[in-house]
């Protein structure tokens, strides 16, 4: 579900469209940053984790992996949905749990590895790639993971998407040290770094099927690098074609 929002999103950016779900383009400037993300870390499918709790090594677990569907097992507290919540009420949970059993139950929740916090990075950059976020990591931070941008990148309008809102900010003046425009990721976050100019057209739509294509490849189960590649690159097949049709796993 999210890599066909991310798609959809990519695909109306191109385009110059507004609508459909994508707000219009917000620029960050100091005078109206973009707002800090306080949102506390919370765990997601695929992360493995160690459950502590407190003077009950029995009830312990270690290299515990988050399943597809969020849960976890946890001896006595049974079945548990640990994703989408704060850490600390991912802990609450499981003593409200073990309450029932354990007087006074005491857990603790850490991270072994992360592999849940995302962010793209595409574009005009070196490598197009998937940076998991381990720490804090800015958008310079960020492009630098990916190799730096190109000789054609649009550094002064680079766009941040996040959900349904797409955010330029100036990563020359982020250079500068301009906290305002070197904005901290959050998961889900995808950095677009646009063309200079476009001297061919069909090249373009090229680039931009190669992009999509990546997006594509980066998640098993779906494969539509090529009708897309068709599309972008005006083939017969695809002129006839009024929409994108994205297949669900």
């Amino acid at each position: 579900m999210a890599l066909r929002r991310l798609a959809a999103i990519l695909v109306l950016i191109f385009f110059g469209c507004s609508t459909a779900g994508l707000n219009k383009p917000i620029t960050v400037t100091p005078e109206a940053p973009l707002p800090a993300d306080e949102q506390a870390f919370a765990l997601g499918s695929g992360d493995i984790i160690t459950v502590k709790v407190f003077r009950h090594d029995d009830l312990s677990l270690t290299n515990l992996k988050v399943r597809m569907d969020g849960t976890i097992s946890v001896p006595l507290a049974g079945q548990l949905k640990v994703t989408e919540i704060p850490v600390k009420d991912a802990e609450k949970l499981i003593e409200e749990k073990l309450a029932y059993y354990v007087i006074n139950p005491k857990v603790s929740i850490n991270t072994v590895t992360i592999s849940s916090q995302k962010i793209f990075v595409l574009g005009e950059v070196t490598n197009q790639t998937v940076v998991t976020l381990e720490e804090s990591t800015t958008i310079l931070q960020a492009i630098a993971k990916a190799g730096g941008v190109t000789e054609n990148a649009k550094t002064s309008e680079v766009a941040l998407i996040r959900g349904g809102q797409v955010y330029y900010v100036d990563v020359n003046r982020a250079l500068k040290g301009d906290l305002s425009q070197n904005i901290i990721l959050k998961a889900g976050d995808t950095v677009y770094v646009q063309p200079t100019f476009i001297s061919d057209l069909s090249k373009y739509f090229a680039a931009i099927g190669k992009v999509m294509g990546f997006l594509i490849s980066i998640e098993s189960s779906i494969i539509l690098t090529k009708q897309v590649a068709d599309i972008f690159t005006n083939k017969s097949s695809a002129l006839n074609s009024p929409s994108l049709s994205i297949p669900t796993k």
